[in-house]
């Protein structure tokens, strides 16, 4: 792993001389920096404030479903 990360360095003056395989190479580490990018900010918290935001919308719903039981009920 370590030898293809290291194949993906390049002189950014030769940037656009690539061949297929430094392409390829390029595309990967791509890939692996977002996948990274995605576990970190998971971790981080922002997936728990999605799930403290839909838990809201829960609640509010239980609680308009139980308003409208009390209403039709009188």
């Amino acid at each position: 792993m370590i030898n293809l990360l290291a194949a993906a360095s390049l002189d950014l003056n030769e940037a656009w001389n690539l061949s297929w395989g430094e392409g390829i190479q390029f595309i990967l580490v791509l890939a692996f920096v977002y996948w990274l990018k995605v576990k970190i900010d998971t971790r981080a918290g922002l997936g728990k404030k999605k799930l403290r935001q839909l838990k809201t919308v829960i609640k509010e719903a239980i609680i308009e479903a139980k308003d409208v039981d009390t209403i039709h009920s009188n």
